[in-house]
């Protein structure tokens, strides 16, 4: 937490004693003043200059337990979510019904509006979260150049995250109709190949306004799921589409509520539950052994050739071969 009290007060700590002085005005109970802005970013709140007066106590007993410390510091910084799917599948519109705001850009016609990965902040049922909302996937048959694009902006966005400590959760939004192989591709593309399946995932199920029963799609279709090979950690089936009237209305909160609750329970409250045990998804300093597996595949492991690419992401992913080689070249060029 000291490096916290540095970053949060731009103050480093007892600044020109050595540290046998320090040492001994630690022992000796002397506590270290809270400074006043403009000496302070206004990012030091009383929860956090707390948490770090309560590391410095000279009472050992005291003192936060390391996974104290991390599940503090994973509430305040927020947790990572990534949402994707296919172009017109609401995924947009889910970020909107977390936020519980119109954050997020939707499109009427269903064209692509997410040109780029957009990242959204936001605060509910107490904790923090991250949301990026990715670039639409489209069959790559429809338009090679745009669908490596996506794959593309994806891959850049993991690169980033692995740098701010990995995804927490994937909320994977497929619209309501059968399952395809289309849905089955970009589930084994994002999850299987991009993460190794290393991230918890939703399956986010939306267009269910007209059902008696939202839930009655997951009846229907659990079995198709199981058949095309697509498990899940959690699903919603939900409503995303807003400003309804009378009963649509009613459905649209109840969806708000499900995800936001499928997502804490996901997120915040895995880590809670896992306390520290190493055979888990998601949790601290996992997603840096995730993304050395795409990572030695295309770059440390020179023995892996672009045949090898190839046909993962052909026979795997059901990419185009054109399109499996392009991607192929452009993954062992920039090596990452």
């Amino acid at each position: 937490m000291i490096v916290c009290a540095q970053i949060l007060t731009l103050l480093i700590p007892w600044d020109g004693l050595d540290d046998l002085l320090v040492f001994k005005k630690i022992l000796g109970g002397e506590e270290i003043m809270r400074p006043k802005i403009p000496h302070a970013t206004p990012d030091i709140t009383d929860a956090r200059w707390n948490k770090i007066e309560w590391c410095w106590s000279v009472d050992a007993p005291r003192r936060p337990s390391a996974l104290m410390i991390m599940d503090f510091l994973t509430r305040e910084l927020g947790a990572l979510i990534v949402v994707f799917g296919q172009i017109g599948d609401g995924k947009s519109s889910v970020v909107n019904l977390l936020a519980g705001e119109e954050k997020a850009n939707t499109s009427p016609d269903m064209g692509r509006c997410t040109m780029c990965w957009k990242e959204y902040f936001m605060t509910f049922d107490g904790r923090s979260y991250k949301v990026f909302d990715t670039i639409g996937l489209q069959h790559p048959w429809l338009g090679i150049e745009e669908y490596l694009e996506a794959i593309a902006n994806a891959r850049n966005l993991i690169t980033r995250l692995e740098n701010e400590g990995g995804i927490d959760l994937l909320l994977f939004c497929v619209r309501a109709g059968r399952i395809t192989g289309v849905i089955q591709n970009n589930y084994r593309l994002f999850y299987e190949w991009l993460c190794e399946k290393k991230v918890p995932i939703v399956l986010v199920v939306t267009g269910l306004e007209s059902e008696e029963r939202m839930e009655d799609w997951w009846t229907r279709q659990s079995q198709a799921l199981v058949k095309y090979e697509i498990f899940v950690d959690g699903h919603a089936c939900i409503t995303a589409a807003n400003k309804l009237s009378g009963r649509a209305q009613e459905m649209y909160e109840d969806s708000r509520r499900l995800m936001r609750r499928l997502v804490r329970e996901h997120t915040h409250d895995r880590l809670e539950r896992c306390n520290g045990s190493d055979g888990r998804k998601g949790g601290d300093g996992w997603f840096r052994k995730v993304i050395q597996g795409p990572r030695e595949l295309l770059q440390g492991d020179r023995s892996v050739g672009k045949k090898d690419i190839m046909d993962i992401l052909t026979q795997r992913c059901g990419m185009p071969p054109y399109a499996a080689a392009k991607l192929a070249r452009e993954f062992r060029k920039t090596g990452r």
